[in-house]
């Protein structure tokens, strides 16, 4: 009985056993379950916070990228403000015009293309002796490939230095002198720093020497320009000649050949009445006096007209144009200048016969001198003052009698006006 009681008792407590090791068990299952769960909760999170590292890595670099395009952007408006800036000082030299003194004073674009020649051969010769540059490299210093290098460096130094000076000297114009000086000299300094560290630098005798050819090749390109407006009026003046000696040429032959029909019919006089033959002889006297006058004309090359003309449809009130023409028909002169070179014909106040009509004509332009409306080209005859102020000079400067039409019909341009103002009120509501 005992032993039945025994045996029950163990496996009671057996059964005890088991279910505590199953309880264990389970617990066990349980912590290992929540192990894993925070394991896995820890490898989501170190796999979120890699992602954001990334994420946060790219937009980093995105920042970078667009501060330096916005940084690439500011460079090109900082240049174009640069370039804005030479050329707002471009304008500013064009308006004050003409700051410049000459430096050379030669007299024929000859002589300025010899100087020039001879700036750019001593140009040549420093680049060839090597005093182009000053080294800062002793004297000991051996030959090495980094001494190769740095003759590279100063070998495209100087041609940098060529090419941003033949590009600036190509484009100089009276009104950009001071610039281009500038920019020759920017040049030269701007190599000079980028060139500190390879112990060279431009010398300032080849500056001197580009700043030489640059006023050179100036004075060069306005003596021609002058050399070739002296021509043109040369050419001018030739023609002048030419047409007035034409002119006087076939008036002489026609005088000629109506004298000879008179003095032939005054060998039949007889046959006429008395009054007829009076007639041909006062016509005769008359054609021998005009024959005098042209013969006169051909043999004296300065005889002529000066003329005293105004256009106010295209260049306003009190501007007049003071000429000479040594024509026949001086009227022919003003119909050309009459022409497609304006917009309404010339009005003739004054048309002055003078024995010296260069003469006459000189003092007018000396006394006007001041009243240039071109203080430049001195071809340009137009002066700015008043008809009687003309009138007053030129009597002072010619005996002969002086007709002055005080008055500028200005038939075009009076008529234009008025078909101005018929064409605006059309348009009025």
């Amino acid at each position: 009985m005992q032993l039945e009681e025994k045996e029950k008792d163990l496996k009671l407590r057996e059964q005890d056993v088991v279910i505590k090791i199953q309880e264990k068990r389970n617990e066990l299952g349980n912590l290992e379950l929540a192990h894993l769960k925070k394991l896995d909760a820890l490898t989501k999170a170190k796999d979120e916070a890699l992602l954001l590292r990334e994420k946060d890595v790219e937009e980093k670099e995105r920042e970078l990228k667009g501060a330096q395009q916005e940084m690439q952007l500011i460079n090109q408006k900082i240049t174009l403000m640069k370039q804005q800036v030479i050329s707002l000082e471009d304008e500013l030299l064009y308006q004050s015009f003409g700051f410049y003194e000459t430096r050379f004073d030669l007299e024929s674009s000859i002589e300025y293309k010899g100087y020039l020649q001879l700036v750019r051969d001593k140009q040549k010769e420093l680049v060839k002796n090597k005093m182009a540059v000053v080294s800062h490299i002793g004297a000991n210093h051996k030959q090495t490939k980094s001494t190769n290098q740095f003759n590279k460096c100063i070998k495209f130094a100087i041609r940098t230095f060529n090419n941003e000076c033949d590009a600036v000297i190509n484009k100089v114009k009276f009104y950009n002198v001071d610039v281009c000086e500038k920019r020759i000299r920017t040049a030269f300094y701007e190599i000079n720093s980028l060139n500190m560290y390879n112990s060279f630098e431009l010398a300032e005798d080849y500056l001197n020497l580009k700043l030489e050819e640059l006023f050179l090749a100036y004075e060069y390109s306005q003596k021609k320009q002058e050399e070739k407006e002296e021509q043109r009026r040369i050419r001018e003046l030739m023609r002048e000649e030419q047409e007035a000696e034409r002119q006087l040429q076939e008036e002489l032959k026609v005088l000629e050949k109506e004298k000879q029909h008179l003095e032939n019919a005054m060998i039949h006089a007889s046959q006429f009445s008395e009054e007829k033959v009076n007639e041909l002889k006062g016509r005769l006297d008359e054609i021998e006096h005009q024959i005098a006058d042209v013969d006169y004309r051909v043999k004296n090359t300065k005889a002529g007209y000066v003329y005293v003309i105004s256009n106010i449809g295209s260049f306003g009130e009190n501007i007049y144009k003071i000429g000479m023409t040594r024509r026949l028909e001086p009227i022919d002169r003003v119909k050309e200048l009459s022409g497609a070179s304006v917009p309404f014909r010339y009005d003739v106040h004054a048309m002055i016969f003078s024995e010296d009509a260069p003469q006459l004509e000189a003092s007018l332009h000396r006394t006007f001198s001041h009243r240039r409306v071109n203080k430049i080209n001195e071809r340009k005859e137009f002066f700015n003052v008043s008809l009687e102020e003309i009138k007053r000079v030129a009597k002072e400067n010619h005996n002969a009698i002086i007709e002055f039409t005080m008055l500028a019909e200005a038939q075009e341009y009076r008529e234009t006006l008025s078909i101005n103002k018929k064409i605006a009120k059309q348009y009025i509501i």
